[in-house]
């Protein structure tokens, strides 16, 4: 049985995450191998409409819309790449997945690393999609991302903003938008990978951007 090819926010559940839930839709073949579904920054499942049509003749698709994403709701805890792992893990542990791929774009792909050096025995490749591993205190993109607003993305990103306000159970933008440039910029343990990325064991395919 095959459930549709595209996300769309209307067919799928919410998983507890601590004090924010986290929104789950599934597409493709129940029966066919699982392929978690991780977006970027700002955006939603949706944003991988254009490709999941051809994957979900191949996979289960599961796309998740990260915290304070799409119908996904904030909570209280600081944003950080570490966090959205650990909603990952309590994602994949509550479906009972046995084995698993993951597919992430941007900060989808961050998670997807870090995920993988948890060295999980049930997940077996990860693809990644414009995803760096690493953020140093001069790094010039770390300049020109602190300078991002809520107010500047939604100028430069009117679509982005519209769905936000239009999924969101709680839309509060400024508050999500600071929220996860702090999480871009962040130079602890929490962020990006890092020497991490020597524990990742799985077979990857990175594709730069």
């Amino acid at each position: 049985m095959t459930i549709g090819n595209t996300f769309d926010h209307t067919s799928g559940y919410l998983i507890s995450c601590g004090d924010a839930k986290i929104y789950i839709e599934e597409k493709g073949n129940p029966e066919l191998p699982v392929l978690l579904m991780l977006h970027g920054g700002f955006g939603s499942i949706e944003d991988f409409n254009k490709i999941s049509p051809i994957l979900s003749s191949q996979f289960r698709l599961i796309g998740v819309d990260s915290r304070g994403h799409g119908r996904s709701s904030l909570g209280t805890a600081g944003l950080s790449y570490k966090l959205l792992t650990d909603d990952l893990a309590q994602v994949i542990d509550t479906l009972k997945l046995q084995e698993f791929s993951i597919l992430g774009f941007s900060d989808g792909g961050i998670v997807a690393y870090r995920y993988s050096a948890r060295q999980d025995t049930r997940l077996r490749k990860i693809v990644t999609i414009g995803s760096r591993w690493e953020m140093s205190q001069n790094d010039p993109v770390r300049g020109m991302l602190s300078g991002m607003t809520g107010e500047i993305w939604k100028k430069t990103f009117p679509s982005s903003h519209k769905s936000y306000m239009h999924l969101n159970p709680a839309p509060d933008f400024d508050r999500f938008a600071k929220a996860v440039v702090s999480m871009w910029t962040d130079l602890s343990a929490d962020g990006h990978p890092g020497a991490l990325m020597s524990q990742v064991k799985n077979e990857m395919l990175i594709v730069s951007r």
